[in-house]
């Protein structure tokens, strides 16, 4: 049943994971309304199955075909939700479906969802033994389609029946499985089995990318260190160290050792927070678990702390997200992450170098051979000689401005200028932005 908590939680993980595609199981909602659903998710497309029992929304970044629509699987392009049916003879027709859609798809394919059944007895807990024939069917597709398990990170179990701890059973009867092009595609899969709230399912993450290069980080003030603890007895520490010379050059020393021990403080007091994150969602998990089965006072509070931190590092994630994008907030308090990821991405991608072409024309492509070309071509146009420049040339350029015009632009300003220029700035701008 798809809960009010429930759809709120999915749409925080949508924005948090800037998710661009999700399929939604039995949500027990009429099919009719899946457009409404779809805006407030932030999608740009969606399809419900005829039966209504599978939603999937997506993003324009997304490119979708529908390849198959069936009461057991809706098949966009290279990606497959599945829900299937509670018997073995039933879902054979999807075992079918999934035959024939392999011999469509030539390219990377990824298939999630509720397979109700398991592969093997150690993905069940309670309830009646396995037997291993009621897994030959799910087993044999898997093998004729060429398809792995994709693993996971999280809970063994992503389903639970929520009864009494007597009749209580657990089963891993949720997962994502891919063939050998979706690897070839994507050098890291990595599937989060996320913490149950408003459903006896939990969530499936799915994340694919290639690993990128190191690149050299440079210093940046983020704007979150602002509210932590300790932040502004380091500061003042740090400026009351005496330097000595002319003003900007204290100025530039002052801010320069700032940097470094802001960086330091950073990495040492708060660490990586997507990290973080992650760490927190995964602490959550066990304390959900671990009140479901105490059910006392206790386990309640260290769960309504756990959510807490968690509601924390989720704000700072998208303060830090935001101050990336370096564009600001069009409404007060919005939290589109997905807008700022998709910022960001397309940033890096304008201003990455893959290639370039040296003085004797020829093309390098390497990120060590690109660099060192760049070395030295900037090497040698600051260390060419000095030429002589004729001052008559500049009689040619009108004169625009007037004596008078550029006594007032020579003018020193006056502090109360200063001051009310720093005031009129947005309270996000730094020295370091």
């Amino acid at each position: 049943m798809w809960t009010k908590k429930a759809i709120h939680r999915l749409k925080s993980l949508i924005k948090l994971n800037n998710a661009q595609f999700v399929a939604i199981f039995e949500p027990f909602i009429d099919k009719k309304k899946i457009e409404g659903y779809k805006k407030f998710l932030g999608f740009q497309n969606c399809l419900s199955n005829d039966i209504g029992q599978i939603w999937c929304f997506w993003s324009t970044n997304f490119q979708a075909t529908v390849i198959s629509n069936k009461d057991q699987q809706i098949t966009l392009a290279y990606v497959t939700a599945v829900y299937a049916k509670c018997t073995a003879l039933e879902r054979q027709e999807l075992w079918d479906d999934l035959t024939d859609i392999s011999n469509q798809i030539q390219s990377g394919w990824c298939i999630g969802g509720d397979f109700n059944v398991i592969l093997e007895p150690s993905e069940n807990i309670g309830g009646k033994i396995h037997r291993a024939y009621k897994s030959f069917d799910f087993a044999a597709c898997m093998n004729k389609c060429g398809l792995e398990d994709a693993g996971f990170v999280g809970s063994n179990y992503p389903w639970c029946n929520n009864r009494r701890l007597g009749k209580r059973i657990w089963k891993r009867l949720d997962r994502i499985i891919i063939n050998d092009n979706w690897l070839q595609r994507f050098n890291n899969v990595t599937v989060r089995h996320l913490s149950r709230t408003g459903s006896d399912h939990r969530p499936l993450l799915l994340k694919c990318y290639d690993s990128n290069n190191d690149v050299i980080k440079h210093f940046r003030f983020r704007h979150f260190w602002v509210e932590q603890p300790g932040f502004l007895d380091l500061v003042g520490q740090d400026w009351q160290i005496e330097v000595k010379g002319n003003p900007m050059w204290i100025l530039q020393q002052e801010l320069k050792r700032l940097g470094k021990r802001l960086s330091k403080w950073s990495r040492e007091d708060i660490g990586d927070i997507f990290q973080k994150v992650e760490e927190c969602e995964a602490t959550l998990q066990q304390l959900e678990d671990v009140d479901a089965i105490d059910k006392n006072e206790q386990s309640r509070t260290e769960l309504n702390k756990g959510q807490a931190e968690y509601v924390q590092w989720m704000a700072m994630q998208e303060a830090l997200l935001e101050q990336k994008a370096q564009i600001k907030w069009f409404e007060e308090g919005d939290s589109n992450t997905r807008y700022f990821h998709n910022v960001i991405k397309d940033r890096r991608r304008r201003l990455q170098l893959h290639k370039i072409k040296n003085s004797k024309g020829k093309w390098l492509h390497s990120d060590e051979k690109i660099s060192n070309s760049a070395i030295r071509h900037f090497k040698r146009i600051f260390n060419l000689p000095e030429s002589a420049v004729d001052d008559n040339i500049f009689s040619c350029i009108p004169k625009i401005i007037t004596d008078d015009d550029n006594v007032m632009l020579s003018k020193i300003p006056i502090e109360e200028e200063i001051k009310n220029t720093i005031f009129d700035m947005s309270s996000t701008t730094s020295l370091w932005a």
